[in-house]
């Protein structure tokens, strides 16, 4: 029991910290430790080719992130709605909803 308490508190103190974020690296830092602590951090890494195309979409967000990085707003509306219609249908899978 005593390990469970620990890290019923572990968590609890990590939503806190989440929560209370005061700048978006702060809340992705707390994000990423609790993706460890639960597990949700390998099941990232995982990739299911019959799912999605896990190295189109990598390709896409790293786009997407050098459209905000340079400014152009315009530019990342267009990838998003690209993106979008795109995986439409993969975004619809069931098996991406069955791990929390």
């Amino acid at each position: 029991m005593p390990k469970q308490k620990s890290i019923f508190a572990r968590m609890s103190r990590l939503d806190a910290d989440l929560e209370n974020a005061p700048d978006y690296e702060s809340w992705r830092q707390v994000a990423q430790e609790i993706d460890r602590a639960t597990g949700a951090a390998e099941w990232q890494e995982q990739t299911s080719p019959a799912i999605y195309n896990a190295r189109l979409l990598r390709a896409e967000s790293v786009e997407m992130g050098r459209r905000r990085a340079a400014g152009d707003a315009l530019g990342l509306v267009d990838a998003v709605e690209s993106g979008l219609r795109r995986h439409r249908g993969d975004l619809a899978a069931p098996e991406l909803y069955t791990t929390a």
